[in-house]
């Protein structure tokens, strides 16, 4: 294996690409797969896209902005729905009692490898990120002068919160920038480590980041934090559903996902995990329609009695969840994550007979459901526009100061032809 210090622009084969993400007889299987992929391979991810909500003409390569939904979510959250309608007193009582709320964050806990008492239900990720940080009782107490260590590759929104959160403790900001592509999981972690001081309260950063689709070191800069005495604070959105999460091995404080990106879940659906030992630090609350619904959850799951149960709100939705689970429990979750890493690594290979940058990292332990490149143009919404009206390619992208950057989210849908299609109008975009 080459060095993964080499130049981004590097050609590389399709055997070293592939060796990178996949490694030992993994990759000679897709290696195959990529090369020669058979009739029925192609006939079994096909008919799978027709479980999804999609259009049929589309090339859809946006799953980090949000995954469609299954046929199987819908008409689960519709049923729920009516049943809600048609007597919300008995909808409660039967769907959201201590065993059914049990058995959904155990449902949870399974995927996310820890254990339903440190898990709440929540709107979002986001949602939840804003739910800890409003009820969380720091320890010792915040001081003026206190730090928050940011990752800027972190969704505007969620920086701009904290921003504003840290403004009003009287904390500073300070701001890690990566750089992309990341060479390696020890530049991560050294400019970490260069910014946490004595005074540092919390690192806050991301597990796959929007931008580049970089996975970064998570359980190494969690005990980095663990040892300067801060606390760990993860933003999961785009890896639940697209990669196996494991909460017991990364020993974060916490962590939030979503379940309307790779899970294809219903929209408003997150998840928000707290370590045990730091729920003392956050109070015992209800929200209103508790105490209206005359709901008992002194027997729920620890973490979720505990905080605002504003999910119920949303309840509908989550009653649709466990369909959308299924469907990666049926295939095999571990069949999702290499069909996912297969399509990346043929699209970086394609990605070589345009004129762009990849800025996603080459090491295979940095990479998975998402490919990012510079195209030197300086509107990434021109050039999403343009593949979408000529050649109904769905992509993201983000504009910055060095240019636009085009961002494509694979997932189970999408097909080597699509991505061929995407690349040929990449390049009529290019040539434009």
């Amino acid at each position: 294996m080459k060095d993964s210090r080499q130049p981004i622009n590097s050609q590389l084969s399709r055997r070293q690409i592939l060796a990178l993400g996949l490694g030992g007889a993994t990759t000679v299987a897709f290696a195959q797969t990529a090369t020669n992929s058979t009739s029925s391979s192609n006939e079994r991810w096909s008919e799978l896209r027709g479980q999804l909500l999609l259009n049929p003409r589309w090339a859809y390569f946006d799953t980090a902005s949000s995954g469609p939904a299954t046929r199987a979510v819908l008409a689960a959250e519709y049923r729920a729905l009516e049943a809600l309608h048609a007597d919300e007193q008995e909808f409660y009582a039967a769907r959201y009692n201590s065993q059914a709320v049990q058995q959904l964050c155990g449902h949870i806990a399974s995927w996310m490898n820890c254990s339903r008492d440190d898990l709440t239900l929540t709107r979002g990720a986001h949602a939840g990120l804003e739910q800890f940080a409003t009820w969380f009782n720091f320890q010792p107490p915040l001081q003026s002068g206190d730090e928050l260590v940011i990752c800027s590759q972190l969704p505007a929104t969620t920086i701009n919160y904290w921003t504003h959160w840290a403004r009003e403790h009287g904390l500073s900001i300070k701001t890690v920038m990566l750089p992309s592509p990341l060479l390696n999981a020890q530049q991560a972690i050294e400019s970490f480590s260069a910014a946490i001081s004595d005074r540092t309260r919390a690192i806050i950063f991301s597990h796959v980041q929007h931008t580049d689709g970089a996975i970064l070191p998570v359980r190494e800069l969690c005990q980095l934090a663990r040892d300067r005495k801060a606390m760990s604070i993860v933003d999961g959105t785009l890896a639940l559903g697209a990669m196996y999460v494991s909460i017991a091995d990364m020993n974060c404080d916490v962590y939030v996902s979503s379940f309307s990106h790779w899970v294809n879940g219903p929209q408003h659906t997150g998840v928000l995990f707290v370590r045990r030992e730091l729920h003392a630090q956050l109070p015992y609350l209800s929200d209103a329609l508790i105490e209206m619904l005359d709901l008992n959850t002194s027997s729920w799951p620890a973490l979720i009695a505990r905080l605002p149960q504003d999910f119920l709100h949303y309840a509908p939705q989550f009653q649709a969840l466990p369909a959308a689970l299924s469907l990666q429990e049926n295939l095999g979750r571990s069949v999702v994550s290499a069909r996912i890493r297969e399509l990346s690594s043929y699209a970086r290979l394609q990605m070589q007979s345009a004129n762009v940058q990849v800025i996603t990292p080459i090491p295979g332990e940095l990479w998975s459901n998402i490919l990012s490149i510079r195209t030197g143009r300086r509107n990434a919404a021109e050039m999403i526009s343009y593949l979408r009206r000529t050649d109904q390619v769905v992509a993201g992208g983000m504009n910055f100061s060095t240019g636009a950057i085009l961002r494509l989210s694979f997932h189970i849908y999408n097909s080597l032809e699509d991505i061929d299609r995407m690349m040929r109008g990449l390049i009529r975009a290019l040539k434009g």
